[in-house]
């Protein structure tokens, strides 16, 4: 996965050559941002940071790179919030059978829950 976010082509959405595009706002680039800031504040480990993905053809937009986190708990806001942005958090199971159950008790199945504030 580093090599192929290290790879991956950041730029302007017209570019036929270019994987991932800019968000929609800067308001939301900064938002997906701040997840980057908390999952390294709550202790996951930053392998690969997407801050600091710039478009090789420069280009106008809100741009932010694919992020990689490793070692996140259940317990983490990247884990239990969505974050809508190029963030890819992994979860250590021990066996089939605990990763199959973090994907079960999960509220949408695959690996992200939506946590609702009481």
């Amino acid at each position: 996965m580093i090599a192929a976010l290290a790879d991956l082509k950041v730029g302007p959405g017209t570019d036929p050559e270019v994987e991932m595009g800019p968000l929609v706002t800067g308001v939301r680039r900064d938002k997906v941002a701040s997840y980057i800031d908390i999952g390294v504040e709550e202790g996951a480990e930053l392998v690969v940071d997407g801050r600091k993905s710039i478009p090789a053809a420069g280009g106008v937009g809100f741009f932010l790179g694919g992020t990689l986190f490793d070692h996140v708990t259940p317990t983490m806001r990247i884990y239990l919030e969505e974050i809508f942005g190029p963030v890819l958090s992994v979860v250590r199971a021990q066996s089939f059978e605990e990763a199959m159950q973090l994907v079960n008790d999960h509220e949408f199945g695959n690996g992200r829950h939506f946590h609702r504030r009481r």
